[in-house]
């Protein structure tokens, strides 16, 4: 038992050893910045961030606190996502001899949602899923004057075991997007797809003013080279919230490529700033009024849906955007910055 301690301690010693030593083959940039991260959690939120200073022309060192190499060394699940920082080749460990901005442990939070905010703070939006700052260019590569579908899209994970729990929720007052899902799928305008080719031949055929919902569980995936194309394909997304939190990564992506949300009230106040009806989305309050929207949207002229996608690509490049992100950060010594963490923002919330 002894000497499998030993072992156990010694290999994770030595894996310690030689990411320290990776590390350091990382090239440095002209700018730096050293970030702090041994009081929050390390999560998929936290990868998009440092993956948006790195785009921007940052090198990123970390503490080399073993704990945190430990975390980040692990791969399976939600850590897989964090673990890029290193696979990738995105972080240095240690405290560098020049640096550009500091942020230090005490400026970096997971109380995401709480109401009491000091002078100066800024809530780190909800970002792309994490694959697609991976891969930035295909993201980054719009066709801004393609013909689109005059017709609403979604496409996600729809489980009920996970995305009816936040109509439970004791923060948020939103049906769930398994409920907007299935209110949906009784409209006359639904149209079921079955399969990618079923998409792309609605795509290019005749039919229009449809609402699309592809529940990736039950139907199939589109990989995230083709997600962007697809996306900007069509004028409208349905903005549907989140496990816990009414964010999800999919609003974001959709904003991109140039698609006006359909969004609920509540979910459209958290974004910083609140995106506004009839400028920059389309925003209902109760699910039963949802109906009717998507009716009325269907028969704007094109004339005011180009003017409102133009509002769209404004917001996400003014706030959403690495760039945006990354100047923001710039432009400010922030009292507090606050990365999204779901349960762990939620905890924080209650306690």
């Amino acid at each position: 038992m002894l000497f499998y301690k030993f072992r156990k301690k010694s290999s994770r010693y030595l894996k310690y050893l030689l990411i320290l030593y990776k590390s350091r083959q990382v090239p440095v940039k002209e700018k730096i910045i050293y970030v702090d991260v041994s009081e929050i959690v390390i999560n998929r939120y936290l990868y998009s961030f440092l993956k948006m200073l790195d785009i921007s022309g940052y090198t990123v060192y970390l503490p080399g606190d073993p704990k945190i190499i430990d975390v980040l060394s692990k791969t399976k699940g939600e850590n897989k996502y964090a673990s890029w920082l290193i696979s990738d080749k995105i972080v240095k460990f240690g405290e560098p001899l020049e640096v550009n901005i500091i942020i230090n442990a005490s400026q970096l939070s997971n109380n995401y949602f709480s109401n009491v905010l000091p002078e100066t703070s800024y809530h780190v939006p909800m970002s792309c899923y994490p694959g697609f700052y991976q891969n930035y260019q295909f993201l980054n590569q719009k066709t801004e004057n393609k013909k689109r579908k005059n017709s609403a899209f979604m496409s996600g994970n729809i489980d009920p075991a996970y995305y009816n729990n936040i109509a439970d929720s004791k923060y948020f007052s939103q049906p769930s997007r398994k409920q907007i899902a299935d209110y949906l799928a009784k409209q006359n305008y639904n149209f079921e797809v079955n399969s990618f080719d079923d998409l792309n031949a609605f795509i290019r055929g005749a039919k229009d003013r449809k609402v699309i919902i592809i529940n990736t569980v039950e139907a199939f995936r589109i990989d995230l080279k083709t997600l962007p194309d697809i996306l900007q394909s069509f004028n409208f997304y349905i903005a549907m919230p989140g496990i816990v939190i009414p964010q999800s990564h999919n609003l974001i992506e959709a904003m991109a490529c140039g698609c006006i949300p359909i969004i609920h009230n509540e979910y459209a106040e958290l974004m910083k700033p609140q995106l506004i009806h009839e400028k920059n989305a389309f925003v209902f309050e109760k699910l039963a009024e949802l109906n009717e929207l998507i009716k009325e949207i269907f028969m704007l002229p094109e004339d005011r849906i180009n003017k409102m996608r133009e509002e769209v690509f404004k917001y996400y490049h003014n706030f959403l955007s690495p760039e945006a992100v990354v100047q923001t950060i710039e432009s400010d010594d922030f009292e507090k910055i606050y990365i999204q963490a779901e349960h762990s923002s939620l905890r924080l919330l209650e306690n």
